[in-house]
């Protein structure tokens, strides 16, 4: 099965986002906000799982696949986040999230012409992103 650059595209921003909430779920100390980023990190990494069975690719080679690993990867601008102050994490977070939510309505516009089926799967991931971004806002 061909996969679309628009889907190789999505499975980069949500491993850069499993990684960027993995570091603030890593460098917070705050334990409610700690579990929150995880979950997030965990949402992306299902959400990577969920490409990689529509397409049938072997999960445990998908960081290899597309570079998703590569050396200073960032698809989406994101500075690292170096301090340990619960405001200023969840100030990048917000940032971050709102870019990522933003790539995602861009690579719907463009895979309409993609199988019904993986078009309902990244819609659905689309809702939770925005779900988790309503949720960083009240946090």
């Amino acid at each position: 099965m061909n996969i679309d650059k628009n889907i190789t595209l999505l499975l980069q921003a949500n491993y850069q986002r499993m990684m960027t909430f993995e570091q603030a779920a890593n460098l917070t100390e705050e334990p409610s906000f700690r579990e929150f980023y995880a979950a997030r990190a965990e949402e992306s990494e299902e959400n990577i799982r969920q490409i990689c069975q529509y397409y049938q690719l072997d999960l445990s080679s998908i960081e290899t696949y597309g570079g998703l690993a590569g050396r200073g990867f960032t698809l989406i601008p994101n500075q690292p986040i170096t301090s340990r102050k619960p405001s200023k994490i969840l100030a990048s977070l917000k940032t971050f999230e709102k870019s990522v939510a933003n790539w995602y309505k861009t690579i719907m516009g463009e895979i309409k012409d993609l199988p019904g089926e993986i078009a309902l799967l990244v819609d659905g991931q689309y809702r939770m992103l925005n779900s988790a971004q309503v949720q960083l806002e009240h946090l």
